[in-house]
């Protein structure tokens, strides 16, 4: 396999506040692959079984680098296209044997009549003969094999990248909706705090009955809000092990940290990066494939020639003879004119679809850094502008509340204010995190931030 050390991905999560540094998930001056050591700790593709890269999901706190190890080790798509490779090498090996000379016998002279009859005059030939490529034409067939190999590479790295991005969304789904459920939680609690508040005022005559009813609704709403948030989690937990063939998830907790953000890099440095995907680094190869195959029409229009030789007995006589020989096919008509045209126009073909795929790329870059910025924007926009005013704004309500200085309704309206901040802040960190990701994807390495 090609000795490429190509970024896979990388993405901003943390392995957690207790965690040291050495074993952080995110650098940001490391891909993922150069800080999982992917490429040393385990095998390029994901063949292997061998006891020695048997990996298994924990039992307790589940990181990034380990959602990603058992991705490349289990998952089934990553498998087929490694085997794929395996393929294509053997094909290349195939591509570049020499032709297998051939053996011949011939009786003649048998079962005539007269003297001819039996095998009295019979007359047997042996020879041997064996097809001579000219123009290097196994060298040039290897050659084409071995590009195709190293095109599968290249599939395999796209693939690979693929599904460490989609693996990589999944477990920002998975922290996001653990962060869902603790606020859904946190206001449950806060709802059984008013119930209570709410009934010693009642009791008390300083409220009126009703708001104690409305305080139990709200805490029937919060109740099914978080079984919702419960339900949400589960089925984002399913969804990240599914990338590694699991039926039910064993860890218990994601560890990650979904408010890392970082400031946005200009769209002109990302630009720069662009070649780094392989899906636009894969063309030079196709490119070169294709040369390869006009080389090789080029020398399938030389005929081969096919020498012989071999040995005649006469049983009439008992005597021998040798003879050689030399056969090689007249280019009356078949000058192998059309293939090499189609090879032609096949490498035209590819620089045009290098053309669109580099077009797309490029599309999906602006798209997905709009997206980044935005993102980031509404986030920090979320936190500083909005988040800290309705937490304030909810804490005032529920101590004026409590004094007396203030109706139920204004601590409704401030804890629904908070709790939907609550929700759009979160929104707009997995959106983030998952803008992110997918820029890595396009780029091929790690973002540089600005600071």
């Amino acid at each position: 396999m090609v000795k490429i050390l190509f970024p896979l991905l990388s993405i901003i999560l943390l392995a957690g506040c207790g965690e040291s540094a050495s074993k952080a998930v995110f650098s940001r001056n490391q891909s993922l692959e150069q800080k999982t050591n992917i490429s040393n700790v385990l095998p390029e593709s994901s063949v292997d079984d061998s006891d020695e890269y048997k990996i298994s999901e924990p039992n307790d706190v589940l990181t990034l680098r380990d959602a990603l190890s058992l991705t490349l080790m289990k998952n089934p798509k990553l498998k087929a296209y490694s085997y794929q490779i395996r393929a294509d090498e053997a094909r290349a090996l195939q591509a570049g044997l020499l032709p297998n000379p051939e053996v011949g016998v011939e009786v003649e002279e048998i079962g005539g009549t007269g003297g001819k009859s039996g095998f009295d005059a019979a007359e047997t030939v042996i020879s041997i003969s064996q097809l001579i490529e000219l123009a290097d034409k196994a060298q040039k067939r290897k050659k084409a094999a071995s590009l195709q190999r190293e095109l599968a590479e290249w599939d395999y790295k796209s693939i690979r990248l693929d599904v460490f991005t989609s693996a990589a969304n999944a477990f920002v789904e998975v922290l996001g909706a653990q962060r869902t459920l603790s606020l859904n939680q946190e206001l449950l609690t806060l709802s059984e705090k008013l119930v209570e508040t709410v009934s010693q005022r009642v009791e008390a005559g300083k409220d009126a009955p009703i708001e104690q009813e409305k305080a139990k609704v709200l805490k029937a709403k919060l109740e099914i809000q978080y079984n919702q948030a419960l339900q949400n989690l589960q089925s984002s937990r399913k969804k990240l092990v599914s990338f590694w063939s699991a039926d039910a998830p064993i860890f218990t907790k994601a560890q990650g940290q979904l408010e890392g953000i970082e400031p946005v890099p200009a769209f002109s440095k990302l630009k720069e990066q662009i070649e780094n995907n392989p899906d636009i680094a894969r063309w030079k190869t196709k490119l070169d494939r294709a040369d390869a195959m006009i080389d090789l029409e080029d020398a399938r229009e030389r005929r081969d020639i096919t020498l012989s030789a071999g040995v005649k007995r006469s049983n009439e006589t008992g005597d021998n003879s040798f003879f050689v020989g030399f056969s090689v096919p007249l280019p009356l008509n078949d000058r192998n004119q059309g293939n090499k045209l189609a090879a032609i126009n096949d490498k035209l073909k590819t620089h045009q679809l290098q053309k669109n795929a580099e077009l797309q790329i490029y599309s999906q870059l602006s798209e997905t850094y709009s997206w980044l910025s935005n993102s980031y924007t509404q986030a920090v926009k979320t936190k500083q502008d909005v988040l800290t005013g309705a937490r304030a704004a909810f804490q005032a309500a529920r101590e004026a509340y409590e004094q007396g200085k203030a109706e139920y309704l204004v601590v409704l309206d401030t804890q629904r204010t908070l709790f939907e901040a609550e929700e759009s802040y979160i929104d707009s960190l997995v959106s983030y995190h998952k803008a992110k990701v997918n820029i890595e994807r396009l780029t091929g390495q790690t973002i540089h931030t600005e600071k």
